[in-house]
């Protein structure tokens, strides 16, 4: 026997002690109260012909029943049959209002008779995976999440609902039409991910919530007569939308159409702001009328790889990467604004010309990578960021009269500039004609200095004059292999390999530098004439493999870095004045090196003997070895100071090393 309790007064049945159950029967109670049966995994089968009220819970996760009719039932509690998941078939024809999530969780219910039902609640039929058909010709409300993954839904009849909550049709992905005459507002999630929805029906909807169509990608047609305004994502993912038609619509949110792939049309005569990203990768759009907007947010047409036609005569502001990759847009027209934003042609590759008569300021990388664009006429701007221009290899005019300064890059691989000119700029940044092939020509007669990798690989310069320059930064005219000939009157500092394997270059005269950065001048093989008479130390590598050197005076060098010298194979005379220390490998494999004169007033400190490794210094070129002329007063103390000793002792004594002067 079962063991019960029962309020007798009123026929109320409260609970089941015993979990075991597998059926139960009586004809005297009306009400089934809270968790009664809740837990009941083995029962089958309820009779019970007088209950009016089922309570919160009661039959939950009873996985075995499979049928529920209740002829007098008018009241169901929330989650009263969650988790049933065997149950098949339901029967209430009295329920009025099916309470918060009743049937979540019953994966194989197929047929629900409910003829007199107003409401549905919160995830009623939440993932009641086999339900297939839905018919609720009374309900006027539905809650959100109601029929959320129901994923073999293939019709649901609605006929006089007037509210749709948020992700009520959630990924029911076999739902192929929805209409619901009455309904004026679609919430977050109500369709997302329906996969197979084809005909949407909505004739008196006026807003569109987040998500609410996202990733329907059957969904071809989208028409909705009265609305207004779209939310974010709202069609994103529709793949294969291709119609639009909202001709009240005054709002697109960000992201409302992104990646509907299909889409070839936009005209909206009525929108007046779009935003971001809302039809980015629409990659089969072609043409755009868009006559009252005048402003395009961040990312709009992102992507659209096939926009060729832009009608948007009003537009006074345009947003980040607003036209990024759009890459067949042949023409560019905005002849009201004045800011391009960063981005907002990169990679625009049809464009031939940018000219805005009006804009004053262009943002980072706005049109790098237009690799057709050939003309920049932009007369009213004073300011270019970082690599406006960058990697667009058919530029070759360029109109920027008010131009007072630029960011790095600007003009990275522009492999088709042959003469660049610009009266104001003070100071050239990092990168700013990295490798312009091309590049024969340039003037910047106000600049004072030149950042890191400015010129780099510009292979076609021969000549250049800073008359104002100060500092020349590291790498800045790395490899112009063609450069013969280099001006600059004021220099007072190089950065390190700042003119490295400029091999044209035969005669250096700068005479007001005192510091040179590491490898400033290493591998320029035809070097053959310098000249620092304020220079006050040689650094790491600075004439590294200068082949070409005969000689080098420095009177007031005091340090002579690791390799300064080395390689520099027909150097065969150098003098330093004030020189204090020569480091390691200074002069390796300076096999022509026969008179160094070291004019300190006193002896050089000498690290390691491995300055002078291959050098006649150490052992004889031609039979011959070459000696060190040094201060007559200082020849004892070179003979015996550490490691010049060494190399002292190294040599016949019938070639003395040091000559005193």
């Amino acid at each position: 026997m079962n063991t019960i309790e029962r309020l007798t007064d009123e026929g109320a049945y409260l609970h089941i002690v015993n979990r075991s159950i597998d059926e139960f029967t009586d004809d005297e109670i009306s009400y089934i109260g809270s968790a009664a049966f809740y837990g009941c995994s083995i029962l089958s089968s309820v009779d019970c012909p007088n209950v009016t009220s089922i309570g919160s819970l009661a039959f939950g996760r009873c996985f075995n029943i499979t049928q529920i009719s209740f002829s007098e039932v008018t009241n169901i509690g929330i989650s009263a049959f969650q988790e049933c998941s065997n149950l098949v078939s339901v029967n209430f024809p009295k329920v009025e209002i099916i309470d918060e999530g009743v049937f979540s969780g019953c994966t194989n219910l197929k047929t629900i008779s409910f003829s007199d039902v107003t409401s549905i609640g919160y995830s009623a039929f939440d993932r009641c995976s086999s339900l297939t058909t839905v018919n609720f010709p009374q309900v006027v409300s539905i809650s959100a999440g109601a029929f959320k993954e129901c994923i073999n839904l293939t019709t649901a009849s609605f006929s006089n609902v007037e509210s749709i909550g948020f992700s009520a049709f959630a990924s029911c992905y076999k739902l192929t039409t929805v209409s619901f005459s009455k309904v004026d507002s679609i919430y977050w999630n109500t369709f997302y991910d329906c996969k197979s929805l084809t005909n949407v029906d909505l004739p008196n909807v006026t807003t569109i919530g987040d998500y609410a169509f996202y990733g329907c990608y059957n969904l071809t047609t989208a028409s909705f007569s009265k609305v207004t305004n779209l939310d974010n994502y709202a069609f994103a993912g529709c793949s294969r939308l291709t119609t639009l038609s909202f001709p009240e619509l005054t709002y697109i949110s960000p992201y409302a159409f992104y990646n509907c792939t299909s889409l070839k049309l936009i005209d909206f005569s009525t929108v007046d702001e779009i935003g971001g990203y809302a039809f980015a990768n629409c990659s089969n759009l072609i043409s755009v009328n868009l006559p009252k907007i005048t402003s395009i947010n961040s990312g709009v047409f992102t992507n659209c790889i096939n926009l060729t036609t832009l009608s948007l005569s009003e537009v006074q502001y345009i947003g980040y990467e607003a036209f990024r990759e759009c890459q067949k847009l042949p023409t560019i027209d905005f002849p009201h604004i004045d800011t391009i934003s960063g981005y907002t042609f990169y990679d625009c590759r049809a464009l031939t010309i940018a000219s805005f008569s009006s804009v004053t300021s262009i943002g980072e990388f706005a049109f790098a990578y237009c690799s057709n664009l050939t003309t920049a006429d932009f007369p009213e701007v004073t300011f270019l960021s970082s690599g406006v221009f960058a990697y667009c290899s058919s530029l070759t005019t360029l109109n920027f009269p008010k131009l007072t300064s630029m960011d790095a890059g600007v003009f990275i691989e522009c492999n088709g500039l042959t003469t660049v000119a610009f009266q104001k700029i003070q100071s050239l940044q990092s990168s700013t004609f990295y490798r312009c092939r091309s590049l024969v020509s340039i003037s910047f007669p106000s600049a004072t200095s030149i950042g890191e990798d400015a010129f780099a690989l510009c292979i076609g310069l021969t000549s250049v004059g800073f008359p104002k320059v100060t500092y020349v930064g590291s790498n800045a005219f790395y490899a112009c292999y063609n450069l013969t000939s280099i001006s600059f009157p004021n220099i007072t500092s190089i950065g390190g390999n700042a003119f490295y394997a400029c091999s044209g270059l035969t005669t250096l005269s700068l005479s007001k530098v005192n510091y040179i950065d590491q490898g400033a001048f290493a591998l320029c093989t035809d070097l053959s004439t310098v000249n620092f008479p304020l220079l006050n130390q040689v650094t790491e590598s600075t004439f590294y493999g200068c082949q070409s050197l005969a000689s080098v005076n420095f009177p007031n060098v005091s340090n002579i870095g690791p390799y300064a010298f080395a390689y520099c194979d027909n150097l065969s005379w150098a003098s330093f004045g004030k020189a204090s220390t020569i480091y390691d490998s200074a002069f390796t494999d300076c096999s022509n090196l026969f008179s160094l004169y070291l004019l300190n007033s006193s002896v050089v400190n000498l690290p390691t003997v491995g300055a002078f490794t291959n050098t006649p210094m150490r052992q004889p070129t031609g039979g011959k070895f070459g000696k060190i002329y040094v201060p007559q007063s200082l020849v004892t103390s070179y003979e015996t100071a550490t490691n010049w000793n060494l190399i002292v002792q190294s040599r016949p004594s019938d070639w003395p090393l040091f000559e005193g002067i």
